[in-house]
């Protein structure tokens, strides 16, 4: 069956398949709960790095068992219901691009968002209001020179005054009760410990014969607690224990963290089955990147000048990293990467490195928690004399540039659950400067460079080589080039295995 679009779904019911399996039976389904996925994207437009990498699992689960067999199920905090949705009813790329995904699950959309031109008026409301007055106008009075000098046109107006017409119109999925049966398989993907809400329904789902797996990405909160803040500890504690109420099975993203996890259900005399499923060495990226279109965009040769149409939509602090080497730290920007120490580092290199070959240090991801000694450095320093850049929050489009564009990658934090800008970084070709602890090296195996995150000379010797000695680099990434990375469809493979029993469903 044709995935249906965004547009013209409001009154669509997910409803259960009746597929016949060879053996004569129904074929099982799989929910992935998504609870904590849209409480967030009601805070933001943007997934985090493990809700990307939880919806291309589950993109990827589509494209290896038919949309037909796989459902969204979430807790409603407005109706106060445990409801679920039919990927039927929803195409993979509408669910791994967060801000049309926001339009599905009846949230509003930024509206910069949908018409690019409006973009930069976003962050001022009375900018925006007047600036929308002038296109509504310049649409009435059909002057086509004002929308072509923006590289849009009245037609482009019309269809983002459709899109927007149509926020808000859900598609409303039905009780997960009425979908959900024996033998079928819920799988928690996104940090749902977050939300304890949706505990009486996990437990109602396994009491009716169902299988529920659990998706756990690390144990820093209890295993270094002084990573995080507080109440994170006891949290995840308590949930981890309620958990077994109800879980058949846990899935851990890397040796690391199932040993962590067996660790902790030896400390309490427990025991549940972990498989092991290592997430990917390949992007997250989640929304596909738009060639550039319009009136303007269509008269650009680009073959000759592919930068010019690379480069339509990307804010000025992005570009003007491209103008000299940087190197790239992505990650939310608190204690746990240790940013400061991997600042330390810059300002010894810079002292060592001669100022022809010294690349920028990039910092890109959203402001976090228990930063407040890498934020004094930044101010105290004017951050490093403009050694250092800090791009908050980019946008998917953007942080794929930044990867192509950089020398290589760095993330020398304290402790990881899997590493996903590591295996990003790979994807992308670039080696990295990588901590020598926890489940990097499981990431980054022999294609990156390893250091003592605890020690800034330690972090400024492995960048230092990289950069004063191509060669080093250059090699590095001709393994990378010779290296089967692991993909995200091998991820679904093994989740699949470990999960679903029904071979008429593989």
């Amino acid at each position: 069956m044709t995935p249906l679009g965004i547009h013209g779904m409001a009154n669509i019911l997910s409803t259960r398949p009746n597929t016949i399996s060879s053996s004569g039976r129904a074929m099982q389904n799989i929910f992935f709960d998504i609870t904590r996925l849209a409480w967030h994207l009601r805070r933001s437009d943007t997934y985090s790095g493990i809700q990307r990498a939880a919806v291309m699992m589950i993109a990827e689960t589509v494209n290896r068992v038919g949309a037909e067999h796989v459902f969204l199920s979430l807790y409603d905090t407005r109706k106060l219901r445990y409801r679920a949705i039919s990927m039927r009813s929803i195409e993979t790329e509408t669910l791994i691009d967060a801000r049309k995904f926001r339009s599905v699950l009846g949230m509003d959309v930024d509206e910069d968002a949908v018409f690019p031109p409006l973009r930069g008026y976003a962050s001022n409301r009375k900018k925006y209001s007047f600036h929308l007055a002038r296109f509504h106008l310049n649409a009435l009075l059909r002057n086509n020179t004002f929308f072509r000098q923006r590289n849009v046109t009245i037609a482009d107006w019309k269809s983002y005054l459709r899109a927007k017409r149509q926020t808000g119109k859900a598609i409303a999925g039905t009780e997960f009760a009425s979908l959900a049966s024996k033998g079928d398989h819920l799988i928690l993907l996104d940090c749902s410990w977050a939300l304890a809400r949706s505990i009486p329904h996990f437990k109602k789902a396994h009491e009716n014969g169902l299988s529920v797996h659990v998706m756990v990405y690390d144990l820093i909160p209890i295993v270094r607690p002084e990573l995080v803040t507080e109440g994170a500890s006891m949290q995840l504690y308590d949930w981890l224990l309620s958990s077994l109420d109800f879980t058949t099975g846990y899935l851990a993203c890397s040796q690391a963290t199932k040993t962590d996890l067996e660790a902790f259900q030896k400390a309490h005399n427990v025991s549940r089955p972990v498989s092991l499923i290592p997430l990917a060495q390949n992007m997250v990226t989640a929304a596909p990147v738009v060639q550039a279109k319009g009136p303007l965009a269509e008269r650009v040769n680009a073959e000759a000048y592919p930068r010019v149409l690379e480069l339509v939509g990307v804010k000025d602090a992005i570009r003007s990293l491209l103008q000299m080497p940087y190197v790239l730290c992505v990650g939310t920007l608190e204690t746990r990467k240790n940013n400061w120490r991997i600042a330390l580092a810059w300002d010894l290199l810079r002292k060592t490195v001669p100022i022809n070959q010294m690349p920028k240090l990039v910092f890109a991801g959203r402001s976090g928690w228990m930063n407040d000694d890498f934020n004094r450095l930044m101010v105290n320093t004017g951050q490093l004399d403009g050694f250092i850049s800090l791009i908050e929050a980019p946008s998917d489009a953007e942080l794929a540039l930044l990867y192509q564009n950089c020398s290589f990658t760095i993330l020398a934090s304290h402790y990881e659950g899997w590493g996903l800008p590591v295996g990003e970084s790979l994807s992308y070709g670039k080696t990295a400067v990588v901590s020598n602890n926890s489940s990097l090296p499981e990431v980054g195996g022999d294609l990156v460079r390893y250091c003592d995150p605890l020690s800034p000379q330690s972090i400024m010797q492995a960048c230092h080589d990289l950069i004063v000695d191509p060669s080093q680099r250059e090699a590095l990434e001709a393994c990378i080039r010779a290296t089967r990375l692991r993909t995200w469809a091998d991820v679904a493979d093994d989740m699949i295995k470990a999960t679903v029993r029904d071979k008429a469903i593989l």
